[in-house]
């Protein structure tokens, strides 16, 4: 869904986005993506890229040092702002969720529509499908923590 929210705002700014999919969100799948870009002719190698997790994007840099600068050739911007995209080797930009009000928010809505059970159901019930799996999402925007993998921001 992350992939999904960010090739959309790409849409709506006149962007193309390309998205490659892992198996893993993990460092190691982010060196084989950094790998997977090296391997792209120059021309097709992209200005910015965003990790959906940080693990990503810390092992995307990684497999970039010593072939690509960050952010003067790509910027890169990752996802939950992990301690470890703040230690100097890294200074990752990236998306913190706002936890705090996720669980708020969520408490709320479970005060409101829920009868104790996920679902909705009891506990002599199977679990019920949802027409619109997506129509108990609870969107809660994250905060962009700037740092020095996205280049210089107005």
């Amino acid at each position: 869904m992350r992939a999904e929210g960010f090739s959309e705002a790409a849409r709506e700014a006149g962007l193309h986005a390309a998205i490659w999919n892992n198996d893993a969100m993990s460092t190691e799948a982010g060196r084989a993506c950094a790998e997977r870009l090296l391997a792209l002719p120059g021309s097709e190698q992209p200005d910015a890229v965003f990790a959906t997790n940080d693990a990503m994007a810390l092992g995307f840099l990684d497999g970039l040092r010593g072939h690509r600068s960050i952010p003067d050739d790509i910027a890169l911007i990752g996802f939950d702002n992990l301690p470890a995209a703040d230690w100097p080797p890294y200074r990752l930009t990236t998306f913190e969720q706002p936890l705090e009000e996720m669980m708020r928010r969520l408490i709320a809505h479970v005060d409101v529509h829920g009868d104790g059970h996920l679902g909705g159901q009891t506990d002599d019930q199977q679990p019920q499908e949802e027409s619109e799996p997506r129509a108990r999402l609870i969107h809660c925007k994250p905060k962009l923590i700037t740092r020095m993998t996205a280049g210089k921001t107005e």
